[in-house]
């Protein structure tokens, strides 16, 4: 999917390549599962001797570091960290206690549906509730922060509904310098 990326990136008018990244974007989580799966059947084939000899040692050093640096609940920050249930009591890390059903049924939504416009508007959603709690800036996964100086960029053309699931460069071909 590299491919489809580096060419919509070229041209972020090519409907072709845009409905492959989208497409990825979908389909990633799943498939990353399934990958995960894979190389723990490998790690712990009883082939592996032969395999490792076949395909040499670093393949397996890198799928053993692949397996530790991947899971699945760092696919569901938002679930793990805001859902009512998931309380410390409970075994949970929902440590500011929010009980919402409205924040929580947006949640499940969001986690379940496969529409990324819907993804996107509905955690969008989830972000105000919990800003409206004022139990925390949610700035977690945003390694890197992005200021722009207005005497620059034409800030009405950045994109407006930027989440953590939707980084401002998702619209960069409607960014426009003054």
């Amino acid at each position: 999917m590299t491919l489809a990326y580096i060419r919509h990136s070229v041209d972020t008018r090519d409907k072709f390549y845009e409905e492959e990244t989208n497409f990825d974007d979908e389909a990633s989580p799943q498939l990353q599962e399934l990958i995960q799966r894979v190389n723990l059947a490998m790690l712990h084939s009883r082939f592996r001797p032969e395999l490792e000899a076949h395909y040499g040692k670093l393949m397996f050093t890198n799928l053993e570091i692949a397996v530790r640096s991947f899971s699945p609940e760092i696919l569901d920050l938002m679930y793990q960290i805001y859902y009512s249930q998931n309380i410390p009591e409970n075994g949970g890390t929902n440590h500011y206690h929010i009980q919402d059903s409205q924040l929580d049924k947006l949640i499940v939504d969001a986690r379940s549906s496969v529409d990324q416009a819907y993804r996107k508007a509905t955690y969008k959603d989830c972000l105000n509730i919990i800003l409206d709690w004022a139990v925390e800036i949610p700035d977690y996964q945003r390694v890197n922060a992005t200021l722009v100086s207005t005497e620059r960029v034409n800030i009405s053309t950045m994109t407006p509904d930027v989440t953590t699931f939707w980084p401002w460069y998702s619209e960069i071909q409607k960014l426009e310098m003054n």
